[in-house]
């Protein structure tokens, strides 16, 4: 049984991960350059912009499942550079 909302926060999160790919694919588009760079920040940048995310997703949660999702997609995102920054660092 799915729960009200549930068909809403999965679109969110999927908008947001097209979103980051078609940015990644075309270039002169808006997001690109905050993808790519996002990828280049340091572990504390990173930090911070995944906390701001974070925020926004549960700030968002019980307002608009939508948003939140979409948030919870960057935050996603930039939890993995910095598992992978992580990784780098120790090899």
């Amino acid at each position: 049984m799915k729960k009200m909302g549930e068909d809403e926060w999965v679109n969110g999160y999927i908008h947001a991960l097209n979103g980051m790919i078609v940015a990644l694919k075309v270039s002169y588009s808006p997001p690109q350059p905050y993808i790519v760079k996002l990828e280049e920040f340091s572990s504390k940048k990173l930090q911070e912009v995944k906390d701001k995310f974070t925020e926004l997703s549960d700030t968002l949660d019980d307002k608009n499942t939508f948003d939140a999702a979409y948030f919870q997609a960057w935050e996603d995102f930039t939890q993995y550079n910095l598992r992978t920054q992580e990784r780098e660092t120790v090899i």
